[in-house]
């Protein structure tokens, strides 16, 4: 089942859980934005609406969509991968293999070190499903706007405790949802929902 989560000044994402569960949106008073806008263009947005500056970019995980991230940031002027964090040795030397090293980039053997040692403004979670919640609570309480791999979470605990942290902290949050604005999908959401392939059942 796919859980609409829709959080403050965030695209509307959705978390897809591994079994069925009821279906859970969080839903703020501010207004959102549209439902077409998904995580990898929340991302090239981001920079934007943070302060004027250079944003220091921590990537926690190798194991996830990290070419989109390395490809945000090679793209602006004003953005760095400044720390790379993750308990994978193997994933850690083939990174240090593909040329993305530069000499002020740090690197730690997990999220929790870099954190308190890295003064990131974006968090990019791309680590194994099971070990997204901790670093993204923990980078919202410190203010940190993250950006995650998909799921979110592996159950709803997890889950609630992702949307408690972002709704008390204000941060801002989305996920790597990378197809949602692609035009096929977006063609076949229209035509589902114009009824042009008749009623779903």
């Amino acid at each position: 089942m796919i859980l609409p989560l829709g959080l403050r000044r965030v695209a509307v994402t959705s978390v897809a859980l591994a079994w069925d569960v009821d279906s859970l949106t969080v839903l703020t008073q501010e207004r959102l934005f549209s439902r077409e806008q998904d995580g990898v263009d929340w991302w090239r947005e981001l920079f934007h609406r943070k302060e004027a500056g250079m944003h220091k970019v921590g990537l926690y995980g190798l194991s996830g969509h990290i070419g989109i991230i390395l490809e945000a940031i090679a793209a602006r002027d004003d953005a760095v991968l400044a720390a790379v964090g993750t308990e994978d040795a193997l994933e850690l030397q083939a990174f240090r293999a593909g040329g993305h090293v530069t000499a002020d980039m740090h690197f730690y053997d997990g999220w929790r070190e870099m954190l308190e040692n890295e003064d990131i403004t974006i968090l990019a979670v791309c680590s194994e499903n099971h070990r997204h919640v901790d670093p993204i609570v923990a980078a919202a309480k410190r203010g940190i706007a993250v950006i995650s791999e998909k799921p979110v979470a592996t159950d709803r605990a997890g889950l609630e405790k992702v949307r408690q942290a972002v709704v008390e902290h204000g941060i801002d949050f989305s996920v790597l949802f990378d197809m949602r604005t692609a035009s096929p999908y977006i063609a076949m959401k229209k035509a589902v929902a114009s009824g042009a392939i008749g009623k779903p059942v």
